[in-house]
């Protein structure tokens, strides 16, 4: 099964990504080489940026492409608040929802118990994104780092 490329975009010089798979949305956004947090280590980047549920990828590839420029960085809406966007899994893939049926994943939506469990939108990611880019841009030098490790 193949991933969804719901969005490609560039926001504040950074290339940004939204991916859907099986449900819930994940967002990535590219950090140049060149960069004081281009790392191949999300923890030590959650030190310095913040996030949806904080960074949960780091590497030098993403959805089957290399990245020789930088390193993609990204969050995931798959947490414990984060329900299920059957709509969309419907859409973007009818196969694999009919295959089961409404049904099924209503039922498998339902297993995480939580009562406050929101989708997070396509509109919720790029929006992450966005914050991501503004707080890379903000980090310019070393000193930049050290004040927000404080």
């Amino acid at each position: 099964m193949s991933i969804y490329e719901e969005a490609r975009f560039e926001y504040n010089g950074y290339e940004c990504r939204v991916l859907f798979l099986i449900g819930y949305r994940c967002g990535y956004i590219k950090i140049p080489k060149g960069h004081l947090l281009c790392v191949g280590n999300y923890d030590y980047i959650n030190n310095f940026v913040e996030c949806h549920g904080g960074l949960t990828y780091a590497a030098h590839y993403l959805n089957g492409e290399k990245c020789d420029n930088g390193v993609w960085v990204g969050f995931d809406c798959h947490h414990y608040n984060d329900a299920i966007d059957l709509k969309a899994l419907e859409k973007y893939y009818p196969e694999e929802f009919n295959k089961y049926g409404r049904k099924w994943w209503e039922d498998y939506a339902s297993t995480w118990p939580c009562d406050y469990q929101t989708i997070k939108t396509l509109d919720f990611c790029k929006n992450q994104l966005k914050s991501l880019a503004d707080q890379l841009k903000a980090i310019k030098d070393k000193d930049s780092i050290d004040k927000r490790k404080d």
